[in-house]
């Protein structure tokens, strides 16, 4: 009886031992599905993620500078057109979202303007949200959302429940592994972006599920401005075009110049017996304008003689000159001015002196650069200048109102000498026939 009992007991035993090997083995299976379920969300995670991405949504899309939400960066364009500096000024036209880029215009006060995109916002990832429960005979679904556009930005897989029993059924495996399904998007862009009108990127998964996003207009992102420029009598223009669809963006005029008149010149001098002609000039077109001049007799003429002053002969150091007075009117005379004669400059030291022979000296004319003077030096023993050897000066040449004069002051013993200046004298003005006042001197009108 007892040994029946051991062997009763020890089948018990080896029955509890096999359900316990049984369990684990279909637990050790459904923990393998749950994991290669649970690695899969990572794979969609970042090919989701890819597509979402503007630089890998928009490959063709027109590179913009980058401006952030909270903090625009501006960038001031200057470039010259005919003289102006253009000095922009931004100013938001449209708002960037994550998909969508944004607008901005940039104005001078001349007119003319370029419109740059502002680039995409990046997604702003909120909480995971349970899409589908997990049950004990399928995965559930999380999902986590951008805030700003409700776009998809990561999907998880909810492990499924701890089964109470294991359905091994071929059904069911086919079953669970549709709802593991995890998308994988590629892009293609279906439909180009110009330059008014937005374009059009498709994702699709290998499941036939897709879903578009909208590719920003380029808004113009190759522009040429020409410009007319203004007359003294026509208009400019400024217009800024399209260099890609040729639309005009802007256009703009300008006033016309006006005429730029120079000084009025005699064309024909007044007489006695006929009217003269007075002439300006627009300094831009060549526009002439003329009004007359009365007859030097005519008593409205009001015609008062002034008088310009010509050098015919300029005078010299040794010959007289001549200067011609002539009025607008024809009137003139001459009057001639005497030889300067020549101004001698210091003492200068040609050849020196030594035991051997004699040195020589010359002074120069400082005006013509003639020798005026010149003296043979004897040679003596060199000696220490004394102020005792300095006496009244050798040469004096006056001041007049238009030149400094000088002393020459000379050593007795070897001829050394030093010059000192003597200032300049006013002028002394005269009254001439013609009722202008001159100076005695120098010949320069009164002011």
């Amino acid at each position: 009886m007892k040994g029946l009992l051991k062997g009763i007991q020890s089948v018990l035993v080896a029955m509890v031992l096999l359900c316990m090997i049984g369990t684990g083995v279909i637990l050790w299976f459904n923990k393998g599905d749950d994991e290669d379920v649970a690695s899969q969300p990572e794979t969609e995670t970042a090919v989701t993620q890819a597509a979402l991405d503007p630089e890998n949504a928009f490959p063709d899309a027109i590179p913009v500078s980058t401006i952030s939400e909270n903090n625009p960066t501006v960038s001031t364009t200057e470039k010259s057109t005919s003289g102006h500096t253009h000095s922009y000024t931004p100013k938001v036209l449209k708002d960037s979202t994550c998909m969508q880029a944004g607008q901005m215009k940039y104005s001078c006060s001349c007119g003319d303007f370029y419109i740059e995109s502002i680039a995409p916002l990046e997604h702003k990832a909120g909480e995971f949200v349970t899409i589908r429960e997990a049950t004990t005979t399928s995965t559930g679904l999380k999902q986590q959302k951008c805030t700003r556009c409700g776009a998809i930005l990561k999907e998880e897989t909810i492990a499924k429940l701890t089964p109470g029993k294991t359905d091994t059924s071929t059904d069911k495996k086919n079953k669970d592994k549709d709802d593991d399904h995890v998308h994988s998007y590629v892009a293609e862009v279906t439909t180009e972006p110009t330059c008014t009108e937005n374009g059009v990127m498709t994702y699709t998964c290998t499941c036939d599920s897709s879903y578009t996003a909208s590719i920003p207009a380029t808004g113009h992102p190759s522009r040429q401005t020409i410009v007319t420029e203004a007359t003294c009598t026509e208009p400019g223009t400024v217009i800024c075009s399209c260099s890609i669809c040729k639309a005009v963006i802007s256009q703009d005029s300008t006033s016309a110049l006006g005429h730029h008149f120079g000084e009025w010149v005699i064309t024909t001098q007044p007489t006695k017996e006929a009217v003269g002609k007075l002439t300006r000039t627009c300094t831009r077109c060549n526009e002439e304008e003329s009004k007359d001049i009365p007859k030097t007799t005519d008593p409205g003429s009001n015609h008062q003689h002034y008088f310009n002053l010509e050098v015919t002969k300029e005078a010299s150091c040794t010959e007289g000159g001549t200067y011609t007075y002539t009025c607008s009117c024809g009137e003139t005379f001459t009057e001639n001015v005497n030889a300067y004669g020549h101004t001698p400059g210091n003492w200068v030291t040609v050849t020196v002196p030594t035991e051997e022979g004699d040195g020589l000296r010359q002074r120069i004319c400082r005006r013509c650069g003639e020798v005026v003077q010149e003296e043979v030096i004897k040679y003596t023993p060199a000696h220490t200048h004394d102020a005792g050897y300095y006496t009244k000066p050798v040469t004096v040449k006056d001041a007049t109102c238009s030149t400094p004069g000088y002393r020459v002051y000379m050593c007795k013993e070897c001829g050394a000498s030093y010059t000192t200046e003597i200032d300049k004298l006013a002028h002394k003005f005269v009254t001439n026939r013609d009722g202008t006042r001159t100076c005695a001197y120098c010949g320069i009108a009164e002011p």
